[in-house]
């Protein structure tokens, strides 16, 4: 395998419709886990065309899910949402804006249409289904991943987000790779004994999720005008100490203390999703999404 296949970010076919992006790391995960198969359609920048996954790597071992038929639906057009500094164009595949997703299916139907079972949004056709795997004890999709519990997104490590922006809840423009990171509040606590210490049990102790963030092309500039700021605000800090130190000037140490609150004021605002925790399975709770955005989305249930 080359090296772009394992650096190129994945859009993968489910229910008919385009989802992702995730990293071939995560791709390859789903794929153990049987969420995607060596028949699912696949698609990353330098293919011409949607492809199997199976003739990109190495299938697993066959499963009687392997023989499932595969939705052969997607649109051939190509979009041009960019991804990041990327910019990789993908299928403008996306659920109509005001619909709500079948949490099984994942496709959207009006909100009218929409049952929910035990915190899952499901459409009729999947009732029985999803009835029948909660009768046996098997989770249901929920909702590709992604769920809503109160102020705070959840979502599996590589979930796809619905295509709406999180900070205002229109229709998305771009979407934002991030790897989120996240360890527990007492190692906060090791700061005061050792600033080496702390950094080094933060490192090893932290847990990670990665994605693709949805935003509106007011909030991507917005964003974008924030972290601009700091980089201003940082050169401003550091202007002010090497002023200081050759004029022997008190004023410019207080300029410094002032760029210096700032930036991290600008910086923290211009965050896009904030991680109050990371479980061991990959799964995150973020805060930063508005209540339009999470709506939506199925209630998440421990």
């Amino acid at each position: 395998m080359d090296t772009s296949e394992t650096t190129a970010e994945w859009y993968y076919e489910r229910a008919g419709a385009q989802a992702g992006p995730v990293s071939h790391a995560v791709m390859m995960d789903m794929l153990a886990r049987g969420e995607v198969f060596s028949n699912t359609l696949v698609w990353r920048t330098g293919l011409e065309n949607w492809v199997p996954l199976g003739s990109m790597v190495a299938p697993p071992a066959p499963t009687a899910a392997e023989s499932a038929p595969v939705s052969r639906t997607l649109l051939p057009a190509m979009g041009s949402e960019w991804t990041g500094s990327d910019q990789v164009a993908q299928p403008s595949v996306q659920p109509s804006y005001g619909t709500v997703p079948c949490s099984e299916c994942g496709r959207a139907f009006p909100a009218s249409e929409i049952l929910e079972l035990r915190g899952h949004r499901v459409c009729a056709g999947c009732k029985p289904v999803v009835l029948q795997k909660m009768a046996e004890g098997v989770a249901p999709m929920g909702g590709d991943g992604v769920w809503r519990s109160g102020p705070k997104l959840v979502f599996r490590s590589g979930a796809s987000l619905p295509g709406k922006c999180i900070k205002c809840g229109q229709p998305s423009t771009t979407r934002q790779q991030r790897t989120l990171y996240w360890h527990a509040p007492w190692i906060y606590i090791l700061v005061l004994v050792s600033l080496l210490i702390y950094v080094v049990l933060a490192l090893v102790l932290r847990k990670k999720a990665e994605v693709a963030i949805p935003l509106c092309e007011e909030h991507r500039k917005a964003r974008s005008n924030g972290l601009l700021t700091v980089w201003l605000l940082i050169a401003g800090l550091i202007g002010s100490i090497v002023a200081a130190a050759s004029m022997d000037q008190p004023l410019f140490f207080l300029l410094g203390l002032v760029c210096l609150i700032a930036s991290i004021v600008v910086g923290v605002r211009a965050r896009l999703l904030v991680p109050t925790l990371i479980d061991d399975n990959g799964i995150a709770h973020a805060k930063g999404c508005c209540d339009e955005f999470l709506r939506s989305l199925p209630t998440y249930r421990d």
